[in-house]
């Protein structure tokens, strides 16, 4: 991000000016950040003709409620309407008007001027002029998010005990995916349990174990095969479980 140097400073002796140019240079950092974050959000299909809502503007019946749009390479603040009775379809216009409490501001030739612009977008019953209600193009990102929950069993004696139950404490239906590894007496050595395969019947699916899913976890070793050893009769089993909320 652009920054102003402030390093040369030293108050009071070396006072540095603050201009014109100075203000509209920390502006315009800030307005490069906002572009790059909303470019990443709306993506490669980017039309600077178009409103892209980022949080907000849902609507109940011809009642939209407030939100963030970004446009033009710009976000705004959209406060909503009620469009019912519009005599023309709904738009959305750059609205600007002046704070009430930052301005007027009197400038060193004495007069006072109006500078603070509150910009935001304006749902407005126009027949022209910036872009229509219907249009928008919603960026919300999804609600349901892929979670992680991490398990260590230790002490499993996989050289006598083929099987294993490890209590998971989640809803089976919002399970996505489990992985185990096995890591050795020795802490040496640590291998996946089954090779991303999952069963809940049948024969092995390779030729290390298998993870059952229920209720509960159940992790088998193939007897006879890697674990089957006495290198692994005090054995850690990692578990990392991947689910939505």
């Amino acid at each position: 991000m652009n920054k102003i140097d402030t390093g040369f400073v030293v108050d009071p002796s070396i006072l540095q000016p603050f201009t014109s140019r100075s203000l509209k240079f920390l502006q315009d950092a800030d307005k490069d950040m906002i572009t790059g974050v909303c470019m990443y959000i709306v993506g490669d299909s980017y039309d600077t003709a178009k409103g892209y809502v980022l949080s907000g503007l849902t609507n109940a019946g011809n009642i939209y409620f407030t939100g963030y749009i970004f446009y033009n390479g710009e976000l705004y603040y959209c406060s909503g309407a009620d469009i019912t009775g519009y005599a023309n379809p709904a738009r959305l216009l750059v609205d600007v008007t002046n704070d009430g409490v930052a301005d007027p501001l009197t400038f060193s030739d004495g007069i006072a001027r109006n500078v603070h612009n509150v910009r935001k977008l304006k749902i407005q019953d126009v027949a022209a002029g910036g872009f229509l209600l219907s249009t928008l193009i919603f960026c919300q990102q999804p609600t349901v998010k892929l979670r992680e929950k991490l398990i260590t069993s230790t002490g499993w004696d996989m050289d006598t005990v083929p099987q294993i139950t490890v209590t998971h404490g989640l809803t089976l239906s919002k399970i996505r995916g489990i992985d185990v590894v096995i890591m050795n007496n020795a802490g040496s050595a640590l291998s996946p349990l089954t090779g991303n395969n999952y069963a809940t019947s049948g024969s092995f699916p390779d030729a290390n174990g298998r993870i059952t899913v229920g209720g509960a976890i159940t992790l088998d070793k193939r007897i006879g095969g890697e674990f089957d050893a006495a290198g692994y009769n005090n054995a850690t089993a990692y578990i990392t479980i991947k689910y939505v909320d």
